[in-house]
């Protein structure tokens, strides 16, 4: 089987609740179903990181004007653990002076992860 015939995995559901020029921020409802809680782990599934790191540089390449490609991460950080269910906003915003991707998952005062992820400058 030609693996563009296989059904898209399932994703999160995306809710805009707030958009700037240089900031956005969703509410993510996960599923169980999600794909990427499949097998991670089998007795408590969680959200793996590289999951929200590449969420964020999904939806940031969607909503802000980045130039140039992947360059490096920065202070990335997991401070929490995300099971599915949980109620989870992600902050996006874009510093088009640095080309630089900021994120943040959490949920009211729990943060769940932040960094930043940094674009090769375009000539």
């Amino acid at each position: 089987m030609i693996l563009t015939q296989l059904p898209a995995p399932k994703q999160p559901d995306y809710t805009l609740i707030e958009e700037q020029p240089l900031a956005v921020s969703y509410q993510l409802r996960l599923s169980p179903e999600i794909f990427y809680f499949q097998g991670h782990f089998p007795v408590q599934p969680v959200l793996p990181g590289v999951v929200q790191i590449h969420w964020a540089m999904a939806k940031g390449l969607e909503h802000f004007p980045i130039k140039g490609e992947f360059s490096r991460m920065e202070a990335i950080k997991f401070q929490q653990v995300i099971f599915p269910e949980r109620a989870v906003t992600m902050h996006l915003s874009f510093d088009s002076d640095k080309n630089k991707l900021s994120f943040r998952f959490q949920d009211g005062d729990t943060p769940f992860s932040s960094g930043r992820i940094v674009y090769s400058e375009q000539e």
